[in-house]
C-alpha cells in the first residue's frame, strides 16, 4: 500500500513540475529547429506578459539572447571567452529574424555571382530587403540590423 501511494505521489509531483509555463516554453525552445523566437511563437501557452517574464528568466539563465524588441535567439557559452553568444552567425540570425517578421530577403547580386562560381570575391553578408507593405519602414529595418550587430559584440 505504501509503495503504491509513494509511486502515485511521485507521478503527481512530476506532472506538476512539467506543467509550469517555464518548462513548456523551455521544452519548445530546445525542440525547435529555429534559432530566433518572437513572443507570438508561444501565444498558445499563455498571455504576452507571462511569456515575456518567462523569456526574461531564460535571458538571465543565459539560454537566450535578446536581439531587439520582441526578438530572442538561442544562446550558448563561448569556448574562448566564456561569454554568452548566439548559436548562429549574425547574417544567419538577421535572415531568420526577417523571415520571422514576414519580410522577404534575397541574395545580393555579388552573392549570386559567388554561388554560381563566377567570382572568387567573398560576399559581405549584405542582402536586399523587399518590404511587402508599409508596415515596416526601411529606416526601422536599418535600425534593427544595426542593433542586431551591436548587441552581439
Amino acid at each position: 500500500m505504501s509503495y503504491i501511494c509513494n509511486c502515485i505521489c511521485r507521478i503527481f509531483v512530476k506532472a506538476m513540475v512539467l506543467e509550469t509555463l517555464e518548462n513548456k516554453v523551455g521544452y519548445r525552445i530546445k525542440r525547435s529547429k529555429d534559432s530566433v523566437f518572437v513572443p507570438g511563437d508561444f501565444s498558445d501557452l499563455s498571455g504576452r506578459d507571462q511569456i515575456g517574464r518567462v523569456l526574461r528568466t531564460f535571458i538571465r539563465k543565459k539560454e537566450l539572447i535578446k536581439l531587439g524588441y520582441g526578438l530572442y535567439a538561442k544562446a550558448r557559452k563561448s569556448s574562448l571567452t566564456g561569454n554568452t553568444i548566439p548559436e548562429k552567425s549574425l547574417p544567419e540570425l538577421a535572415a531568420e529574424s526577417l523571415r520571422k517578421l514576414k519580410i522577404e530577403i534575397a541574395p545580393s547580386s555579388l552573392e549570386t555571382l559567388y554561388n554560381q562560381g563566377e567570382t572568387t570575391q567573398v560576399p559581405t553578408g549584405n542582402f536586399p530587403i523587399h518590404i511587402p507593405s508599409f508596415e515596416y519602414p526601411s529606416f526601422l529595418l536599418t535600425i534593427f540590423l544595426q542593433r542586431l550587430y551591436f548587441k552581439s559584440s
